[in-house]
């Protein structure tokens, strides 16, 4: 589900609780009740990951930017890699359309060991929705997650 509105770029928290959530929230009950997980993808700057959440209960979020409360990637994993895989995120403005070939790959390395310890994360250049092959192959992410504790993930490399 594509959820830029919930985020600073396009109106405040209290505005898409009352305008957007109560929409969103009988479509991810609908997926959930056939057993489907949900990937939220939100390409805003400061996504409102805690009212997402309470609203979709997804199973992963994809994200272009960091959250306001989370100035730093591990901060991020920190707060909510317990509740949520975490698909994304590389700058795409400051580090993929201005940064250099070096850069890219400082950011991307630095990611990897912020969020890759422990699993529930999926590193991407970006947060766009094209298909991710090892990361949202269409069947029930949730019933992974609940039935063996587990979210697929991967390990840093360089």
């Amino acid at each position: 589900m594509d959820t830029l509105f919930a985020s600073g770029s396009i109106m405040s928290r209290d505005l898409w609780k009352r305008m957007e959530a109560p929409y969103v929230t009988q479509i991810a009950e609908r997926i959930h009740s056939h057993g489907m997980g949900i990937l939220v993808y939100n390409c805003g700057n400061n996504p409102y990951f805690d009212v997402e959440i309470e609203a979709m209960q997804p199973e992963g979020m994809s994200i272009a930017y960091l959250p306001n409360e989370c100035p730093t990637y591990a901060d991020l994993k920190k707060t909510w890699g317990d509740q949520v895989m975490i698909v994304g995120i590389l700058d795409p403005s400051n580090t993929l359309f201005m940064g250099t070939p070096a850069t890219v790959k400082e950011a991307a390395k630095e990611q990897i060991q912020a969020m890759g310890p422990g699993g529930g994360s999926c590193f991407r250049a970006d947060a766009s929705s094209h298909p991710m092959p090892r990361c949202s192959t269409p069947w029930p992410w949730s019933k992974l997650r609940r039935n063996t504790g587990v979210t697929p993930s991967f390990s840093p490399t360089d």
